[in-house]
C-alpha cells in the first residue's frame, strides 16, 4: 500500500485486506492472460459501533466458526477453516466500513501487475464481471 494514497477520513490497512480482481489481459502479440489485480481497502478512521442488528447477523457465523475451530481437534482442516472464517472476517469487515476505494485497470497498472518488462505492454480485453461487485463501495 506504499504506492496507494489513502483518501480522507479513512486509514490504511494490510494487503491481506485487499480484493482481488480477476482481468483478461493481451499483450502486444495478442496472447492472452488471466491477472488477479489487488484491489486497496481501506477502514474509516471512525468506524460506527455495530448495531444489535449488526450483532444478530454475525451469531450464525461465529456459530459455524466455533464449530469449524473445534472440528480442527479431531481433524487439521485449513480449507473448512477457512471457509468458515471468510464469511465472518468479510461481514465484520462490512461492518466496520472497510471499502475499496480506486481500480487502476490502465496498461501501466496491468504491465506492472503482470511483471511484465518495461517493453511489454498489457491492456484490458473485457470488463472483468468481478468488478460489478466492487462497483457499490468504489470510489474511484
Amino acid at each position: 500500500h506504499e504506492d496507494n494514497i489513502v483518501p480522507a477520513g479513512m486509514l490504511p490497512l494490510p494487503a491481506d485486506f485487499d480484493r482481488l480482481l480477476r482481468v483478461r489481459v493481451q499483450d502486444q502479440e495478442g496472447e492472452e492472460h488471466e491477472l488477479m489485480v489487488r484491489v486497496p481497502c481501506f477502514k474509516p478512521a471512525k468506524p460506527r459501533a455495530p448495531t444489535s442488528d449488526d450483532l444478530r447477523r454475525l451469531v450464525p457465523l461465529e456459530l459455524a466458526l466455533k464449530e469449524a475451530i473445534a472440528l480442527q481437534r479431531v481433524r487439521l482442516d485449513a480449507e473448512k477453516l477457512d471457509e468458515a472464517f471468510a464469511p465472518l472476517f468479510q461481514m465484520i469487515g462490512e461492518i466496520q466500513g472497510v471499502r475499496a476505494h480506486k481500480v487502476d485497470l490502465s496498461t501501466q497498472a496491468l504491465s506492472a501487475s503482470f511483471g511484465a518488462v518495461e517493453h511489454v505492454e498489457m491492456v484490458l480485453v473485457e470488463v472483468p464481471q468481478d468488478l460489478r461487485r466492487l462497483k457499490e463501495e468504489l470510489r474511484e
